[in-house]
């Protein structure tokens, strides 16, 4: 069995090269990156003539599709982002990048430490940015048959479209098995969006610190970052586990119906807010969230995400002070 298993690690993880040109639905797709973006015929043709076929992403792609997810623990979840390490690695990163931190929250106001913190958990501040050939994972996603060939397809030409504008040799760049690429790991269909030159110096390179602060920051302000308001706080309730509301990002409740629920600091909201419940496994932990918090969501869906990101902002923040200080 353990044999079997390093055999399907090492099949997964070779990279097999094909001539991508004689696939019709490439031929189709050359075709219009001529006509719609003034690409090049022969330079579309040698970057599709050595397509490796990236295993590991196209696994995942075609492996049966699971919704029921199993709930994990928060402790479980957590661990790894709100360890000593990882916020100090933070604070660190937060020193180094300082001036273009500054520079951001000028522009957009958004405070560092959210920034850092979803730069930390998305690639461990930019210690992994993935080691997939962008291309040849967004080509392989693209034209190779699994459930998202039409998503990856248009990430591709947005791709594309991004390294001919950004002057980059569009095999020079690595990512995730997904194709998200940079210190932020957005997909390319979100760099048009919101992506910004941060360090003015005519190129955005989400695999530099500087322009992945920047649109990070750029990001959040986009999706409705509210300035000045909180986050999240911890909220206390009778007995261990929590039953009494619905919870999650999406719910919304007067304060003043939820009865028996109490912040346990000052919380300065008078707006909707979210109950958010974080399962340990002896107990519950409760949390009001605010707009601020579904803007985190937006990056990505999950309640345990956006609380990891409030929660290391709040330990750099903190920690950051602290160090300062002494």
């Amino acid at each position: 069995m353990k044999l079997l298993f390093i055999f399907m690690f090492l099949f997964l993880n070779l990279s097999f090269a094909e001539d991508f040109n004689k696939i019709k639905s490439v031929k189709e797709f050359k075709s219009y990156m001529i006509k719609e973006h003034k690409f090049n015929e022969k330079e579309l043709s040698k970057l599709f003539s050595n397509v490796k076929i990236q295993k590991d992403s196209l696994w995942f792609y075609t492996k049966p599709h699971k919704t029921d997810y199993k709930t994990h623990y928060w402790t479980d979840y957590s661990k790894n982002f709100l360890s000593e390490k990882k916020v100090q690695a933070g604070v660190d990163f937060l020193k180094k990048n300082n001036e273009a931190l500054y520079k951001a929250y000028k522009e957009y106001k958004i405070p560092s430490a959210y920034i850092v913190a979803i730069i930390g958990i998305e690639s461990n501040y930019g210690g992994f940015m993935g080691k997939n050939p962008t291309f040849d994972t967004l080509s392989t996603l693209a034209f190779k048959k699994n459930r998202r060939n039409s998503f990856f397809k248009k990430e591709l030409e947005a791709y594309l479209v991004m390294t001919k504008k950004e002057r980059v040799d569009p095999k020079e760049i690595k990512g995730s098995f997904a194709g998200a690429i940079g210190y932020c790991q957005f997909m390319p269909s979100n760099f048009k969006k919101v992506a910004v030159d941060l360090d003015e110096n005519n190129q955005i390179r989400l695999d530099k610190p500087n322009d992945a602060i920047g649109s990070v920051a750029n990001y959040l302000r986009m999706s409705g970052w509210q300035m000045g308001t909180p986050v999240a706080v911890k909220v206390s309730f009778d007995g261990k586990r929590f039953d009494k509301f619905k919870t999650g990002y999406t719910t919304s409740y007067d304060r003043n119906d939820l009865v028996g629920i109490k912040p346990i600091e000052r919380f300065y909201y008078d707006k909707h807010v979210s109950l958010i419940k974080l399962k340990k496994k002896d107990s519950d932990e409760l949390w009001y969230a605010t707009k601020n918090f579904k803007v985190i969501t937006t990056y990505n869906r999950s309640a345990y995400y956006a609380m990891a990101v409030h929660q290391l902002a709040s330990k750099i923040k903190e920690e950051y002070l602290k160090q300062k200080n002494n």
